[in-house]
């Protein structure tokens, strides 16, 4: 069973196949297998890395991008359009995940379902998410720009996103509340976390072994907001992703 922080690297790894998805053939289903390296921004949490697997459909109108799932109302392969969806967010602090023996003292954060409209205009995307699971009632807006470069028989896609989380999504993953940092006797502090931002930056590369298997290589750093740093939960206001995999195309 893959567990809540492995299930939340592949999210995390599978957010840059974004852009290579809406270049993908109606009809195109795709399985494949991910080694992922990932660091935290969370204190005394070390890096980790995975072999995990992943699945990946587009239709004419319906899609599955890693954790989302979602229909457009033109067709995909439209250089605009608009779409609604569902996606699955994890909560990326998990307090066992921690050598801080205080840290491991506070309350788990639970994943949480986002309901999704989403536009693109070429190469540039906007996306609203809301939690519609009770979780954590927070939201986050996006927007972003993803431009394919074809180099010889690499596929090059260079892009940038950023994000708004809103202070309820931002407290429930950066915030201690005060029977948690009872539960550490004060060592660590009570803390309601503000909104916050990031910025999320991805070179994802694509080389076609043949019609069907492809290689996959992608790194992706993303920055927050200095404010984050403000969290007693927290150590570094940045974290990077590292892929490498290989997609079969059915």
């Amino acid at each position: 069973m893959i567990s809540r922080r492995n299930m939340g690297i592949l999210i995390a790894a599978l957010l840059p196949l974004s852009p290579a998805m809406a270049l993908a053939d109606s009809g195109d289903f795709s399985v494949g297998v991910m080694g992922i390296y990932a660091t935290s921004i969370y204190k005394d949490t070390d890096s980790d890395t995975k072999v995990l697997p992943f699945v990946a459909y587009t239709g004419e109108h319906f899609y599955l991008k890693g954790p989302e799932l979602g229909y457009n109302f033109l067709p995909n392969h439209s250089k605009r359009n608009i779409g609604v969806g569902l996606g699955y967010h994890f909560a990326e602090f998990d307090p066992d995940d921690s050598d801080d023996k205080n840290i491991q003292k506070l309350d788990d954060r639970d994943d949480s379902v986002m309901a999704i409209v989403h536009a693109k205009i070429g190469f540039f995307s906007a996306k609203l998410a809301q939690d519609v699971s009770d979780t954590n009632r927070g939201y986050y807006a996006e927007v972003g720009a993803g431009y394919p470069i074809q180099v010889q028989k690499w596929r090059l896609i260079p892009s940038i996103h950023y994000r708004y989380m809103s202070s309820e999504m931002s407290d429930y993953q950066l915030g201690v509340s005060s029977s948690e940092a009872a539960k550490t006797s004060g060592a660590i502090s009570a803390y309601n976390a503000p909104s916050t931002t990031m910025t999320r930056v991805t070179l994802n590369s694509f080389y076609p072994i043949t019609q069907s298997l492809t290689v996959n290589l992608s790194a992706t750093y993303v920055k927050y907001n200095s404010n984050v740093l403000d969290s007693p939960i927290v150590e570094k206001d940045h974290k990077s992703i590292a892929r490498a995999g290989i997609i079969y195309k059915f």
